[in-house]
């Protein structure tokens, strides 16, 4: 399946340089802006809805990630509920348990925060993990609308990040659910009622899986790339 996600890209790349692209998901309920450069894959593999490879990957292994899920019992709740119910709740101490049951080795968490968004409240936090003799840097921002949760990724090495950090907060900046979190609640629901639902969408494991997935297909992809290069 790496092999796979990672042949797909290497043939986009072969075909052309991709410009900046305005990229919507129908289906996952969102839509982004695709830095100038970057390769993208669709629904790579089941809980990733896109990948996209930065240029310089080679270099820096930079990429980003997203997933988006039905969030079951929070459709009836207003924005300003769901927010209200977060709030406080993806602290440091939530994020340094996540990696833990993540299992990434020797994590650090660096910062961790809640920012307004399009009038919603996202939850992010900025951490590093070794993976061999490297330290991976990752930045994770989690947006949760009525009726489903979507998490963005963005990974580099960790000397490498300061590189990716202007497209990366591109990738960022420009998430927006389709609904725009503006969806009205229709019954009355207590909010507390689906907090854990809420908290439990982000799922360390899936954390430490798709992290792991996106980085060897974009090893293979530059392996493959380098291959592509000197044949010509």
């Amino acid at each position: 399946m790496i092999r796979r996600m990672a042949i797909i890209l290497l043939s986009l790349a072969a075909a052309f340089v991709a410009a900046a692209e305005e990229y919507t998901d129908a289906a996952a309920h969102f839509r982004l802006t695709i830095p100038e450069g970057w390769e993208k894959s669709i629904n790579p593999e089941q809980e990733i809805a896109l990948l996209v490879i930065s240029p310089r990957a080679e270099e820096t292994l930079g990429f980003c990630m997203i997933q988006s899920s039905p969030l079951p019992g929070t459709d009836t709740l207003t924005q300003e509920e769901i927010d209200e119910s977060l709030a406080g709740h993806f602290d440091k101490p939530f994020w340094e348990g996540a990696l833990k049951e993540a299992g990434m080795k020797d994590a650090a968490i660096e910062t961790t925060g809640e920012e307004k968004q399009n009038r919603r409240n996202t939850y992010f936090a900025v951490a590093s993990y070794a993976d061999g003799d490297r330290r991976i840097k990752l930045k994770v921002v989690s947006h949760f609308v009525p009726g489903r949760a979507q998490s963005l990724y963005c990974v580099a090495y960790a000397e490498g990040y300061a590189r990716e950090d202007a497209d990366f907060e591109t990738v960022f900046d420009s998430f927006t659910p389709l609904d725009g979190g503006l969806v009205a609640g229709r019954n009355p629901r207590s909010p507390s009622a689906t907090l854990g639902t809420m908290k439990g969408a982000f799922d360390p494991r899936v954390m430490r899986n798709t992290t792991a997935e996106g980085s060897r297909a974009v090893r293979t992809f530059v392996r493959a790339r380098r291959s592509l290069t000197r044949r010509r």
